[in-house]
């Protein structure tokens, strides 16, 4: 838990750092932002510390509510956290250049987390999913992505935006789940109606003492961050950049009426069937499959974080050209056919995730040896190389375009003339293809989460988050807008339709036996 609290990532020319606070020490504040202001409110009473009580927080929050001017806040500091890294960076270096403004900054970064008191009401999933990503279209001020946020709407509802840079779903879940168990069974417990079963089936958190007697308001610091007029400018031009980034996202919500227990009982894979349900409406609509990954946990390891799990494999190709025979007229396909393909590719993805989440994939094996061979070739080498195969990139796709076959053309471009042969297979344009994840998904499956999603990785892709519960599964699409490939709203009903196909081989093998 020390790598998700009172950690901040702090904007570095080149490559940012972490900044990680003592928890012994540290955990005393959160930082609020409410209409583009921002607020340090102490969680401990400053001469006993003990914790504050739910009430005399819920006191400081609304104080901060009614405290706030009625005007937004024209210029936010927190807009310039959404700029490009190094140009943070460069602001944050002019800021702090103000001994009061790095005090404030510290004080930010050094705090449990940020709370975001937003103004607007969520009356779609659209509205929460796009104000959980970006701020949607009135909020993008009262964001600060450093650091781990919890946003609140103005009728209730709760959302997290997680620092990615620093740690991943499976710790996100541990402590989320923790919490909202806690909450639940702090409800329950209290509820007249409530089964005592029910009620103790969520574990609450261990009981701490509280202070009494102190003031919600004496524990709200307004932050104050100085800067002139020239300064103002650029924090307007980066919330006007904010703001344009965000207008090209476009996404839309899945909801596939199959469950984990539905899938179980039918002796199939729940995550293989969302895989092979995006993997066949995506050949439905482009007759190929895509690069794919999938974030596979390998947090049993001492510092694990993530392996590729490659989707896409032999048995998806032998499951979708069956299916492409199957629907042509020339052809029959019989019923046990299908299944069998379908059972082949639930085994294989079973196979690739155990070695996955077990040490023994390969992506991040193979970055780290791109890393060395970078370092070894040097500088000049590297950018030499990378030009030659940007033009390799240039004449393939002009030969794909003139059908005179890219794989030559591309073969006689890049040529096997970088000298290193290490740096040779990083460099060349199949393994640059073979990493431009066109479908970039994460599981993120818990009783406490109701949806996940993030951004796409690449433009002509789509980001999808998913969370598989016992008797449904949803999905959350995004893509760019810029993009005349991708269209989430499209895709979304193709992955409905392609997981009912699905559902209906396995239901048909089930009534058959």
């Amino acid at each position: 838990m020390g790598e998700q609290f009172c950690t901040s990532r702090c904007p570095k020319t080149g490559r940012d750092i972490k900044l990680k606070g003592d928890l012994t020490k540290d955990a005393n504040t959160v930082t609020v932002l409410h209409d583009g202001h921002i607020y340090i409110v102490q969680i401990r009473d400053p001469a006993t510390g003990a914790a504050a009580s739910v009430e005399t927080l819920t006191e400081a929050f609304n104080h901060i509510l009614a405290s706030t001017p009625v005007d937004d806040n024209s210029a936010p500091v927190s807009a310039l956290t959404s700029l490009p890294r190094d140009d943070w960076a460069a602001m944050r270096a002019e800021l702090i250049k103000t001994p009061a403004n790095q005090e404030s900054l510290s004080a930010i970064d050094n705090s449990i987390c940020v709370i975001c008191l937003d103004t607007d009401k969520w009356n779609t999933p659209q509205e929460k999913h796009a104000n959980a990503l970006y701020g949607g279209s009135n909020e993008s001020e009262s964001r600060w992505y450093d650091k781990h946020q919890f946003i609140v709407s103005a009728d209730g509802q709760i959302s997290a935006n997680y620092e990615h840079a620093f740690s991943d779903g499976a710790t996100w879940l541990h402590w989320t789940k923790a919490v909202m168990d806690d909450v639940q069974s702090s409800v329950l417990s209290g509820a007249a109606d409530c089964p005592e079963a029910l009620a103790k089936s969520f574990t609450p958190l261990p009981s701490i003492p509280t202070a009494s007697g102190i003031s919600g308001a004496s524990l709200v610091q307004p932050v104050e961050i100085i800067f002139g007029k020239s300064f103002v400018a650029s924090i307007r031009q980066a919330r006007t950049a904010a703001s344009e980034m965000a207008s090209r996202f476009g996404g839309d919500y899945a909801h596939i009426p199959v469950g984990a227990s539905d899938l179980k009982a039918l002796k199939f894979s729940p995550d293989a069937f969302m895989q092979l349900s995006l993997l066949l409406a995506y050949f439905k609509r482009h007759d190929k499959l895509p690069p794919t990954y999938e974030a596979s946990s390998t947090a049993r390891f001492f510092h694990g974080r993530t392996e590729t799990l490659r989707t896409a494999t032999n048995s998806a190709r032998a499951f979708v050209e069956l299916y492409r025979q199957k629907e042509s007229p020339n052809h029959v396909v019989a019923p046990a056919q299908m299944y069998e393909a379908m059972l082949n590719y639930g085994v294989e993805h079973r196979k690739q995730a155990q070695l996955c989440s077990t040490g023994q994939g390969m992506d991040r094996h193979l970055r780290v040896l791109r890393s060395i061979a970078e370092k070894e070739a040097g500088p000049a080498v590297l950018a030499a190389a990378t030009e030659k195969i940007n033009h390799a990139l240039t004449a393939a796709k002009i030969a794909s375009e003139n059908a005179k076959g890219p794989d030559a053309t591309l073969q006689h471009a890049f040529g096997g003339s970088v000298d290193d042969d290490a740096l040779n297979l990083f460099l060349d344009p199949d393994y640059k293809r073979w990493n431009s994840w066109t479908l970039s998904t994460s599981n993120i499956s818990s009783p406490c989460m109701d949806a996940f999603l993030f951004p796409p990785v690449v433009e002509n892709g789509y980001g999808i988050g998913y969370v598989i519960d016992e008797r449904c599964m949803t999905a959350c699409l995004t893509d760019f807008t810029s993009c005349a490939a991708t269209n989430s709203t499209e895709y979304k009903a193709g992955v409905v339709e392609a997981s009912l196909e699905l559902l209906a081989i396995l239901q048909k093998h089930a009534v058959s036996q």
